[in-house]
């Protein structure tokens, strides 16, 4: 089943249980590029692209 949420929530639940900005971020790109989640309100999900390092 996939989760549709709003950007600010999933940060916000996601931000709740991790240490710290980086785990947010990684966290929270891999629920959308993984399509566990799905953002509501517009295509968010193809902005979320790895840079390359």
């Amino acid at each position: 089943m996939k989760l549709t949420v709003t950007l600010r929530d999933l940060v916000s639940a996601v931000s709740e249980y991790a240490e710290d900005e980086n785990e947010v971020i990684a966290t929270v790109m891999h629920l959308v590029q993984s399509g566990r989640v799905r953002l509501a309100g517009g295509s968010w999900s193809d902005d979320f692209t790895e840079s390359p390092a």
